[in-house]
């Protein structure tokens, strides 16, 4: 089983993929990597690029399941505002992708 795990950032969004033996025991690093956005970008435009960059991962590596980390608390309200609609932009990758 391939697995998709996704830390989700407004700047880096990282992600890895790693692929599980039959009895689940054993995993090795496919491919890893980060989704590095421009800070003056729009965070719109921010969150198009990191849909689109997830959808290309997501289609050349074809994982099997997606895991996404869940966003902590932070001491600026919107600063967890903006990391869950990163979150929110990489659930639905996942979930166009029936992952």
């Amino acid at each position: 089983m391939r697995v998709l795990g996704i830390d989700p950032g407004s700047e880096t969004t990282g992600w890895g993929v790693v692929e599980g033996d039959s009895d689940g025991r054993k995993y090795r690093l496919i491919e890893f990597g980060a989704l590095k956005l421009k800070s003056s970008a729009s965070f719109p435009s921010r969150l198009l690029a990191i849909s689109r960059g997830l959808e290309e991962v997501i289609s050349r590596l074809k994982p099997d399941a997606c895991a996404i980390e869940d966003a902590f608390y932070a001491q600026n309200p919107k600063v967890i505002l903006k990391l869950g609609q990163v979150r929110g932009v990489a659930l639905l990758a996942a979930e166009s992708a029936a992952l």
